[in-house]
Parts: C-alpha cells; structure tokens; sequence
C-alpha cells in the first residue's frame, strides 16, 4: 500500500508539472482537464492515507509513522534470521541427515558382515 501512495504521489507531481507549463492562452481546456485530475488525485491519495492510517490503527499502532519504524526494524530482523536459518541447513539441514544415514548404514553393513563372518 505504501508503494501505491508514493506511485499516486509521483503522479500527483507529474501533474502539477504539467500543469505549471501549461501557460499558453490557448491551453485553457487543457488545463482545466489537468486541475480535474489533481483535485482527483489529491483525493485518492488523501483516502488511502487514511485508510492506511485505520488499517495500522486497528492493528493497534498509534501511527503509520512507527508502523513503518517497526515494520522496517523487523524486516532487518528477518532478512538475518533468514540468513541463519540457511546457514544452520547448509550445516545441518538435508546434507547433515544424510551424512548420517550413510554413516548409519556403513556401520549396519559393517555390523552384518560381522555377523555373518562368525
């Protein structure tokens, strides 16, 4: 949601830019056209503002601001415990197990042979 603000936010930009060279006389429709989309862009991205807002809100956060603090924080967080998580499979994950069973099953091999040597 937060990257179709700042996308809503560029457009709004973009707009206002061209409405700024928008000078000619002869332009008038044009920019009437454009004043239109402003005052509609405006208002989306006022409403998805606010409903962000309910939406961290009703998760109970007091605003998007820390939210976003603690979203960013915690996405740092995961990005480390899944860098742990594939370091402790590439040590002991699939490889380490069947490592093991192949020691396992030498060492029954062995076993058998033993027993059927006797």
């Amino acid at each position: 949601m937060e990257n179709v603000v700042l996308t809503c936010e560029k457009e709004l930009g973009q707009l206002r830019q061209d409405l700024l060279l928008c000078t000619s006389v002869f332009q008038g429709k044009r920019r009437k056209e454009l004043q239109k989309l402003i005052s509609g862009k405006e208002q989306q991205i006022a409403n998805m503002k606010q409903r962000l807002r309910d939406i961290v809100k009703g998760y109970g956060y007091p605003s998007v601001d820390s939210f976003i603090k603690i979203y960013h924080k915690t996405k740092a967080d995961y990005a480390n415990y899944a860098k742990q998580l594939k370091e402790w499979g590439d040590k002991y994950g699939m490889l380490y197990v069947e490592r093991e069973f192949e020691k396992g099953q030498k060492s029954i091999m062995f076993d058998i042979a033993n027993i059927q040597n006797r």
